[in-house]
């Protein structure tokens, strides 16, 4: 027995519609299943959570049914009505099962766990196959009349090279809109309110990008985008184009921060380019300064400011002078050797600032190793983009990086500005003027809010300059 509890928690409603739920579930003999549009409570202490505990104990269900697919089944209904007449609307509707993408509706009758249909199912014990009227040969036909070959397989689908359809405008005069895909070698920002479809439509343009051999790497906060590195869920995507998307796409999950799946390495400082000139090494610099500042609690004092002054010329000093490849290590023995380049670039900056950066930098590293995924694959967009060395012929890679496993939102930010800077390198050792890639940051705000200086916000806004000019 399933029923709608929307109502507020405060006053004891929310509640009441429990307690009432699982009375009339145990009346009736049934399962209770409680329905909400959005999470019940926030904590496991309060009243709410408790009678739901008491649900759930008492063999009941609680499912979050968003109001982004209530709007869809909604949508469906009025599809229905309007197009269910069409020719082949039952058979498509059928073989592709829009509602089964629903994941609110998913949950409530847990399709999951549905016995599928065998594809050649064995007739029921006792019943016999009635022959048709018109013969008597098996299934119906007639000895003379052969059994009619398999129709011919359906081609496979063509995708426009210059353009991607979003959908359609409904109303006297309907139209297709589609997106063209020069387009999107500037930026894209998808814009609505909560449940309003935002990621649905991203993730739509970038199926169609990767079906057209453009890699991405989607950002992934909230577990959602990880579906597609389940293999169950890929056999959920219907279709021509699902069939395709199999085919063609290679899908990869990162989960920085968690060593019993597969983390990335960071390497704290950018990588050089070669031929990189002293405006870029400096940008480099800054970036990789205001990142670390950030998580070594680096305010705006005048103490800070200075330790920041001095953390962004090592960084500079190391990334023109050192052949090796840049590491903390590295950057803390130039530190502590107090080099004559270092102490000349330090200017008239306090030299005992190096010792404290030094302290600092050593406990930062100490006390984040798991973030900083020692002995994991290094952070390369080479790597994320499945080029290269990494790129399996024939297959387009998505990459999907989780980063629920990372903590805190300073330690999310921390880690996307090592993200923004390694594909800023990218973008500016491999310049095109055509999509060589797509990124996508879902709830962009937590990493370049309008208010505030977090870790990534400046190595984003570097390399969104940087990838817009490519």
């Amino acid at each position: 027995m399933a029923a709608i509890c929307n109502a507020a928690a405060q006053g004891g409603r929310l509640k009441e519609q429990l307690l009432s739920l699982k009375a009339a579930a145990t009346e009736a003999g049934r399962s209770p299943i409680a329905v909400r549009s959005t999470e019940f409570a926030k904590s496991a202490r309060t009243q709410v959570m408790q009678t739901v505990a008491q649900l759930v104990a008492a063999g009941g269900r609680r499912v979050i049914f968003p109001e982004a697919d209530w709007r869809a089944v909604q949508a469906w209904r009025a599809f229905g009505e309007r197009h269910g007449s069409d020719d082949g609307f039952t058979i498509w509707a059928m073989n592709d099962r829009p509602l089964a993408l629903v994941q609110g509706l998913r949950e409530l009758v847990r399709l999951e766990d549905l016995p599928a249909k065998p594809a050649n199912e064995e007739p029921k014990k006792g019943h016999t196959p009635q022959p048709n009227p018109n013969g008597n040969g098996k299934n119906g036909h007639s000895p003379a009349e052969p059994v009619p070959p398999p129709g011919p397989e359906k081609p496979e689908p063509k995708l426009d090279p210059s353009s991607i359809c979003l959908g359609e405008i409904l109303g006297f005069r309907s139209a297709l809109v589609a997106l063209g895909l020069p387009v999107l070698t500037q930026h894209v920002a998808v814009l609505g309110g909560t449940g309003s479809g935002k990621t649905t439509l991203a993730m739509h343009l970038i199926e169609h990008l990767l079906l057209r051999g453009v890699p991405a790497i989607l950002l992934d906060r909230k577990g959602d985008l990880s579906r597609y590195a389940d293999a169950s869920s890929l056999g959920r995507i219907n279709g021509p184009l699902g069939a395709m998307f199999r085919e063609r796409v290679e899908v990869a999950l990162y989960t920085p921060g968690c060593e019993e799946g597969r983390p990335l390495a960071l390497s704290v400082l950018p990588s050089r380019n070669p031929g990189a000139g002293s405006q870029e090494i400096r940008t480099q610099a800054e970036d990789a300064a205001q990142a670390l500042s950030a998580m070594l609690g680096y305010g705006e004092s005048r103490t800070h400011t200075s330790r920041r002054a001095a953390l962004i010329a090592a960084i500079q000093v190391l990334l023109e002078l050192d052949d090796a490849p840049p590491s903390v290590e590295r950057l803390l023995g130039l530190m502590d050797s107090e080099d004559p380049a270092l102490l000349q670039a330090l200017g008239y900056l306090d030299h005992k600032l190096l010792r404290t950066l030094v302290s600092d930098l050593y406990s930062f590293c100490r006390i984040n190793a798991r973030i900083l995924g020692a002995g994991a694959e290094p952070l390369e967009a080479e790597r994320l983009l499945g080029l290269g060395a990494h790129a399996t012929p024939g297959r387009t890679r998505l990459t999907v990086i989780s980063t629920k496993f990372l903590g805190s939102d300073e330690v999310v930010q921390f880690w996307i500005a090592q993200l923004m800077m390694e594909l800023a390198r990218f973008a500016s050792v491999r310049p095109s003027r055509e999509l060589q890639a797509v990124v996508m940051l879902d709830e962009a705000d937590l990493y370049l809010p309008a208010v505030g200086k977090p870790a990534s916000k400046q190595p984003l806004e570097n390399a969104l300059r940087r990838f817009r000019s490519q």
